[in-house]
């Protein structure tokens, strides 16, 4: 049997091929969260950054974004995925970017980066506390580190259809990023976040799970599974609410 790592790998090599045309809102949380980059970095000392790292890069949307921001050096792509790193390198025009099939959980080469950005992707970790302070130890003075994460997703339909607590044994536990903020070293990095809220809408909510399927992120770490036939009898409009943080993390000091 594979492990969970495996089958996320699995998965998103599987739905490399109609992630660019199915994947509308993680498009859409991307281009706010560089929004949302932007907003800041105007507000604080500018820095020349050298070497960017991009965790979980799908098919390179966020670098074709981020790099009209600022002028890289070296942009280093790495995703779980190896398909989807061809899917990067077919989207990106050749310049200064490498590409790695690698997990950001056990990539140990963080510190010779000074840029880290993520769009929708952090979650996937196996342990995001870990993997988060793991990466926040490693980051050189000066360097900053942006991306966004969903923390919550909750699902607006004909509830006399259906009980509703059934489609939450459908969707991944995520990370608890209040908590994470709190344990922030303050002295050590300057830290900004924001919430908001996207929705997107399907016919109905066999259309939803068949989406993510599409794009490959419908792989259920739950070691309990439940059944979705359930949803074949459900044929109401179903809005999905992504709960989504937006973080912005500079280290000022070792």
């Amino acid at each position: 049997m594979m492990n969970f790592k495996k089958k996320i790998s699995y998965s998103f090599d599987r739905g490399s091929k109609f992630y660019e045309s199915n994947s509308n809102i993680q498009k859409k949380i991307c281009v706010d969260l560089v929004k949302f980059y932007k907003e800041l970095s105007t507000k604080n000392d500018r820095i020349k950054f050298k070497n960017a790292l991009e965790m979980g890069c799908g098919s390179g949307f966020m670098t074709n974004q981020i790099k009209k921001l600022e002028n890289f050096k070296k942009i280093h792509l790495i995703d779980i995925s190896k398909k989807m790193i061809s899917k990067a390198k077919e989207n990106l025009s050749k310049e200064n970017f490498s590409y790695q099939v690698a997990d950001f959980d056990t990539f140990n080469n963080y510190k010779i980066y000074d840029f880290f950005f993520s769009n929708m992707s952090l979650h996937w970790s196996e342990n995001f506390s870990i993997f988060f302070f793991n990466l926040l130890s490693q980051m050189p003075t000066d360097s900053t580190f942006i991306f966004s994460i969903p923390t919550e997703i909750k699902f607006d339909f004909d509830s006399l259809e259906i009980n509703k607590n059934l489609f939450e044994e459908l969707i991944n536990t995520l990370p608890d990023t209040d908590f994470l903020e709190k344990q922030i070293d303050k002295k050590k990095f300057n830290f900004f976040s924001k919430k908001k809220i996207f929705k997107e809408k399907f016919k109905k909510p066999l259309d939803f799970f068949f989406n993510l399927k599409s794009i490959g992120a419908n792989t259920n770490l739950k070691k309990t599974k439940t059944n979705i036939f359930f949803l074949r009898r459900m044929n109401s409009e179903i809005t999905i609410n992504y709960n989504v943080s937006f973080m912005f993390i500079k280290k000022i000091r070792a």
